[in-house]
């Protein structure tokens, strides 16, 4: 009604919803739904719990920056990355961000076939590059590889089940055996509405298997654990420059 009575033009009205229910899923264990905030903007609930935040159109909303990080952070700091595991979906941010570096091949590991369709545009994730493996995050891992430059798993709810399987130590010593020498191992924890020990515990599970960690908050509530076996994590020649240039 304000909107009206001021005069606005009719293309700002899709973007005055707080949170509208856009779609609902029903999975073999668990209920998704899609809510449109601020037009352009879009949130994955899963059971109810907010999961990820995307956007529709920068342009309008700009992408959620913490979502986005979690890909970009780990793919500058590693010297040349060609072969990336990505271990969830989320909203599909960091996909999309990782798909934007020059890399030869990224694996999308996501247990949920109907997902992508959901949280992406028609055609969006139709890349060459790109291959889908439908399972757990932790049995998908738990074979040898040692063929990945960067592995990244994506943050969930911590409070769910599903979250557990993705900070054991055997999960952590599976993750390090898909690293390729030098690779670079990279988690997003969130800890809003639980606490820090959400970020403490697992990251002194993850030092027990990685020589070099650190800890990078990237957003509310919201903290990246890059991790190495390596020979240097954050301790690179020219890392600044690199943070600085036009791909970032």
């Amino acid at each position: 009604v304000e909107a009206a009575v001021r005069e606005w033009p009719s293309r700002l009205n899709q973007s005055l919803d707080e949170s509208r229910f856009v779609e609902r899923r029903e999975t073999g264990d668990a209920t998704l739904t899609v809510w449109s905030q601020q037009g352009a903007r879009r949130l994955l609930r899963i059971d109810g719990l907010p999961v990820s935040v995307w956007s529709q159109d920068p342009a309008i909303s700009p992408c959620h920056g913490s979502e986005v990080l979690s890909s970009v952070l780990p793919l500058v700091l590693h010297e040349r990355p060609r072969r990336v595991l990505l271990l969830g979906l989320g909203g599909g941010e960091g996909l999309r961000a990782g798909l934007g570096f020059p890399v030869d091949r990224v694996d999308c590991v996501e247990p949920d076939r109907g997902l992508s369709t959901l949280v992406g545009a028609s055609n969006e994730f139709q890349d060459a590059r790109l291959s889908w493996r439908h399972l757990p995050a932790a049995l998908a891992v738990s074979s040898a590889s040692g063929h990945y430059d960067v592995v990244i798993a994506s943050a969930g709810a911590p409070v769910t089940w599903r979250a557990e399987s993705t900070r054991t130590l055997e999960f952590y010593r599976n993750a390090a055996r898909q690293l390729a020498p030098g690779g670079i191992f990279c988690q997003a924890l969130s800890y809003r509405d639980v606490g820090v020990a959400a970020v403490l515990v697992p990251h002194a599970t993850l030092e027990r298997v990685f020589e070099k960690s650190v800890q990078i908050p990237v957003g509310s509530g919201r903290v990246l654990v890059l991790a190495t076996n390596g020979p240097s994590l954050v301790n690179r020649p020219g890392l600044v420059a690199r943070l600085q240039g036009p791909h970032v």
